[in-house]
């Protein structure tokens, strides 16, 4: 019976972690079942009541060993790919001496907002694979976020001028 009672309570104890993976949840349901069946098995093969008794408090504390992490690994890993994308594009964004701190601060929100999108995604996931996903789809968004090169820059400003140009040629031959 106290094995039984440490097993519902462990079990109610990993269902309430909304944080964790459905196999993470698996896995400590699975273990702490493992420890719960171990016991009874001892208690079971058992030859006297002290040993009986010492089987369930051994069961009990097997079951209760079985540690319920307060953050999920899985997303925890995921969240860290997120930040080390976001400080790596953020530093390729401070680092460019081509671009203004309006230009930087507009680029480095960017990042903020793709940083903020992944981890909800992430927090959202209900599988490995799906919180993995989050984070791979969202270190992608934040690469995204570039600075325009100078010579980018300077293509897009000479396009510029060549269609003025040629727009007021047009007007002028019009005349």
């Amino acid at each position: 019976q106290l094995v039984g009672e440490a097993l519902t309570k462990k079990l109610d104890e990993i269902k309430a972690k909304t944080n964790l993976t459905d196999e993470e949840k698996a896995k400590l349901t699975n273990d702490a079942n493992t420890a719960a069946n171990n016991a009874k098995d001892k208690i079971q093969a058992a030859t006297t009541n002290d040993g009986a008794t010492q089987a369930g408090k051994d069961g009990v504390a097997a079951i209760e060993a079985v540690t319920v992490p307060a953050d999920s690994v899985v997303k925890k890993n995921a969240k860290d790919a997120i930040d080390q994308a976001a400080a790596k594009q953020k530093e390729l964004i401070n680092n460019s001496n081509n671009l203004s701190d309006s230009e930087k601060q507009d680029l480095n929100q960017q990042v903020d907002a793709a940083t903020k999108t992944a981890k909800d995604a992430i927090d959202a996931a209900t599988t490995n694979d799906g919180a993995t996903k989050a984070s791979q789809d969202g270190v992608a968004a934040i690469e995204k976020v570039v600075p325009t090169s100078l010579e980018d820059a300077k293509r897009a400003a000479n396009q510029l001028v060549g269609e003025a140009l040629t727009k007021k040629l047009d007007e002028i031959k019009a005349k």
